[in-house]
């Protein structure tokens, strides 16, 4: 029987999921867990609903990151980030080093779900965020705002960092929607 794009279980705990047929990952699921995965179609609308999921998601642990960030926490979203900020003026771009340091916040926001529930749109959408729309240079206008965000954390400031966070996704969404534009023209 070929391998399609449902998920199964092997074994005790370990699921495997086909993005692709043949091209498969694994997780593992501790006992008592629930595994869920997360489908997006690469258009414009469901586009914009994830960034919507993200607002409500990536807010909330900016700001939990402020109130709850250790002083380690803090440090290895600086390393995270001037790691970004030397990808990005290097070659322009640093969608890779974007993503670690959101996790990086997601880790000091406490929580681990945060991770988890971003990292499966981020999973699900990795290849379309890497040059969404074929642009290297997408939301390029938010790399500045990531020292903000980090400058918001380090001070325990978390309605700044609610803030940034929100003016970084409002960024994407604009950029979405012209890329949408462009691309239909």
């Amino acid at each position: 029987m070929p391998i399609g794009r449902s998920a199964f279980v092997l074994g005790m705990g370990l699921l495997v999921g086909c993005a692709t047929p043949g091209v498969c990952e694994h997780t593992t699921v501790a006992p008592g867990a629930v595994h869920f995965a997360v489908t997006v179609q690469i258009e414009h609308l469901h586009l914009q609903r994830t960034l919507e999921l993200r607002r409500a998601l990536e807010a909330e642990a900016a700001e939990l990151a402020a109130l709850r960030a250790t002083d380690e926490s803090i440090a290895e979203i600086r390393r995270r980030l001037e790691h970004m900020e030397h990808v990005h003026l290097r070659y322009g771009d640093a969608p890779e080093e974007d993503w670690e340091f959101h996790l990086a916040v997601y880790r000091a926001a406490g929580n681990p779900l945060f991770g988890q529930i971003v990292g499966q749109l981020h999973t699900a959408l990795h290849r379309f965020w890497e040059h969404p729309f074929g642009k290297s240079d997408f939301a390029r206008r938010t790399f500045p705002m990531h020292r903000q965000l980090y400058e918001a954390i380090a001070a325990h400031d978390p309605v700044t960092a609610r803030r940034v966070t929100l003016d970084i996704i409002r960024i994407v969404e604009e950029d979405l929607r012209e890329a949408a534009r462009v691309r239909q023209a």
